[in-house]
């Protein structure tokens, strides 16, 4: 009896997801990473950061002048401007100063969380990159193990055939008829998971690109740590939270100081109208005056704000040190379980091997008479297996590398 199945175009039928995707480059990685930098996340904290930028650089300014307009001393029963001598028109400019040491505070507390929103688009956009890495390998994993379900939807064809040939040839094998019917459920059940699986990654591209794009993943090298903390994006961002609260601290330190304000009046004035009791000379008069705040309540007031900024200072170094902890302990638990895939991954290939060495095996038996081809197909069955295993662990180890490396700032 001649059999249709063969074990090279098995194996051939388990490299038909890499060579597929390998010819669908519809667009480059840095075509998708640039799309990727007009995601709206980023586009949200690129208008965020301009908007507190624009905020420090008015932090520095002065508020507006006072302009008053008025009528002083003006009698009531007999309103006259030439009777009585104190009456006037008067222009007035009042100018508020508030001390340099605050504005300068407050500026820096601007700048600092205009470069801590800086530092978050950075990480948000190494996270979106992790993602997107990961939705590739994903989206190829589902190809290849797809693949896989075909491949194995043949060899149970070619089982059935042998099984029956077998029976007719009255061998007691009629249980594996019932077992390739199970297995075939089986199929249609992973098929059916695979699709939803595949949806759910376009879904995911979706968000991150606007579209599914046609694109394998080039190779991924894990970013070694060197021990620097600062080199974790979380690390820098809790940096920048404490210039933002020494800015406060600055800020609350400048409440100490007075704040100063400047008045010009000009009083315009008739002369007398020369009746008995109205001659006087209607000369211009000026008036000028200087103001400042005293802090004479400081003890209710300045006292409690300065402690509670130094307290905010202190408690952002504290979260320093922990936003450091947790990096470094994060990065570490990632990085041992890729290296824990990459080890699964060398043992299934080193399995997969085994088993065809197994298949070659079982057909030499077979095609010397002795034993029966369906040992060849279920040899090469449980390579399939492994295969389908093997695509997911490579995913595994891609996405466990593109997360580790999102930890970490770009060199």
């Amino acid at each position: 009896m001649s059999h249709s199945l063969s074990l090279s175009p098995v194996f051939s039928a388990l490299l038909a997801g890499p060579l597929l995707l390998a010819s669908a480059h519809g667009q480059s990685v840095d075509d998708l990473e640039a799309r990727l930098r007009d995601h709206p996340a980023l586009q949200s904290l690129k208008w965020e950061t301009e908007a507190v930028g624009a905020e420090g650089r008015a932090a520095l300014g002065l508020p507006d002048p006072v302009v008053s307009l008025g009528i002083n001393n003006l009698p009531v029963e007999d309103p006259a401007f030439d009777r009585f001598l104190p009456t006037h028109k008067a222009i007035g400019v009042r100018q508020d100063i508030p001390n340099l040491k605050s504005r300068r505070a407050g500026a820096a507390m601007s700048d600092g969380e205009a470069a801590r929103l800086e530092l978050m688009a950075e990480q948000r956009f190494a996270a979106l990159r992790a993602r997107l890495i990961t939705a590739l390998a994903d989206r190829r994993r589902i190809i290849e193990q797809q693949n896989v379900l075909e491949a194995q939807a043949e060899a149970l064809d070619a089982l059935t055939e042998t099984v029956e040939a077998d029976l007719a040839a009255g061998r007691a094998v009629a249980f594996r008829l019932a077992q390739v019917d199970v297995e075939r459920v089986d199929l249609s059940r992973r098929r059916a998971d695979l699709a939803a699986e595949m949806a759910a990654v376009e879904a995911a591209l979706i968000d991150l690109v606007g579209d599914v794009p046609q694109t394998d993943l080039p190779p991924i090298e894990p970013q070694q740590w060197i021990g620097e903390a600062s080199a974790f994006h979380a690390v820098r961002l809790a940096d920048a939270g404490i210039d933002i609260a020494a800015a406060g601290t600055m800020r609350a330190e400048a409440a100490y100081w007075p704040n100063w304000g400047v008045g010009l009046t000009y009083q315009q004035r008739e002369e007398g109208s020369g009746l008995p009791g109205e001659i006087f000379r209607g000369d211009d008069w000026v008036s000028a005056q200087v103001t400042f705040t005293v802090p004479l309540w400081q003890r209710n007031n300045q006292d409690p704000k300065l402690r509670a900024a130094k307290a905010r200072e202190a408690a952002a170094r504290s979260d320093l040190a922990t936003a450091a902890r947790m990096a470094q302990a994060a990065w570490s638990r990632l990085d041992a379980a890729r290296v824990a895939a990459e080890d699964s991954v060398d043992l299934l290939e080193a399995k997969i091997a085994g088993l065809a060495e197994q298949a070659r095996a079982a057909r030499a038996d077979y095609e010397a008479g002795y034993g029966t081809y369906s040992s060849v197909i279920d040899a090469e069955l449980a390579a399939l297996e492994l295969r389908s295993q093997l695509a997911a662990e490579r995913a595994r180890v891609i996405a466990l590398t593109a997360e580790a490396n999102s930890l970490l700032v770009t060199p």
